[in-house]
């Protein structure tokens, strides 16, 4: 027996068929839906397909770009025979804390005054659809996880005290949609339904200048410490040269060049590298990901975000400034024991 994919459809069904048969005896090729094929699979290995995709997006949400989503969820729906569906949501905090709604409209119900920010989302749908030349009822799970990253990012540097290149990673990731189905036609469309929700409210569809400099942050310190370094090999060069080629030197002179050069040296790397570490942080502090507004946590929490954006961007402007000006110190210096 030969199957084949065809592009037409006598039917109308957006080209989804096959045809069913054997050509070389003559027997003719029947038509059959790939809604069939797809519900056949599934009965016989009783399994359902799977499809996921997270995003980097940045973005503020708040319950009424939740009542939106839901909202297109019911208008998506209507196209099809649903013979039953339900809706779930989770709401975690940064205190572990967990609220837990079986539907929508208890979701409403949600105690705006909890003074712990949310530090993630997830809605759940579930929903039994018949398809029109399938009798029996199709299962469909549809799972929306939305994380605040800069809920996320206040909970770990509070306990650590510190957040590292990795975790920041796991963390550049906070919208996920997951689902199961049978049908991949219907299972595009849902998704392409709450993608197009998701960029609707986003503010940052990739990644920023903040985000790439974050990425190499850790080189500050190490760049700062070659810069020291230069600073010091110019300083030996000219001050040490000055010293041996001059005819009044004398060894007592020679001893003074070295152990000045030394601490001269330890200073000026341990300067240079401290600024490297204080660029770091400041870097590393600043934050444009995803955020929820639900409850007063939550806004007291976005103000402290703006708060320490305007702390990190000061450090790493004072950290190169403050660089620029050691480096021409320490030529001041280097100049005035030579003279």
């Amino acid at each position: 027996m030969n199957i084949r994919r065809v592009s037409g459809n006598p039917n109308g069904e957006n080209g989804r068929t096959v045809r069913i048969g054997r050509r070389d005896n003559g027997v003719e090729d029947h038509v059959v839906s790939m809604q069939i094929v797809q519900d056949i699979y599934n009965e016989i290995t009783g399994k359902t397909e799977s499809l996921s995709r997270s995003y980097n997006y940045g973005f503020k949400i708040s319950f009424e770009n939740l009542d939106q989503l839901n909202f297109k969820m019911k208008q998506l729906l209507e196209q099809y025979n649903v013979v039953s569906s339900n809706c779930c949501v989770y709401v975690y905090h940064v205190n572990e804390s967990k609220a837990e709604f079986s539907s929508f409209d208890r979701f409403k119900l949600y105690d705006k005054t909890i003074a712990s920010p949310c530090e993630m989302v997830v809605v759940k749908y579930n929903f039994l659809i018949v398809l029109p030349q399938i009798s029996k009822p199709q299962s469909y799970k549809v799972t929306i996880r939305l994380g605040s990253n800069v809920a996320a990012l206040h909970r770990i540097q509070g306990a650590s005290g510190g957040i590292d290149t990795l975790m920041r990673m796991v963390l550049s990731r906070p919208a996920n949609i997951s689902i199961e189905y049978i049908d991949y036609t219907v299972a595009r469309n849902i998704h392409h339904t709450i993608e197009d929700w998701l960029k609707g409210i986003s503010y940052k569809t990739s990644r920023g200048i903040i985000d790439k400099f974050q990425d190499i942050s850790h080189l500050a310190p190490k760049i700062t410490r070659v810069l020291s370094l230069l600073v010091f090999s110019a300083f030996i060069f000219v001050y040490l040269d000055n010293i041996i080629a001059s005819d009044g030197s004398t060894q007592q002179d020679l001893y003074f060049a070295l152990v000045a050069t030394g601490i001269c040296g330890f200073g000026i790397s341990f300067l240079f590298y401290t600024l490297g570490q204080y660029i770091e942080k400041g870097i590393d502090s600043v934050s444009e990901g995803s955020f929820i507004d639900l409850n007063a946590g939550d806004d007291k929490l976005y103000k402290e975000h703006l708060k320490m954006n305007k702390k990190g961007y000061l450090k790493v402007v004072f950290g190169s400034v403050a660089t620029v000006v050691l480096g021409i110190v320490s030529s001041l210096v280097a100049s005035y024991l030579i003279s």
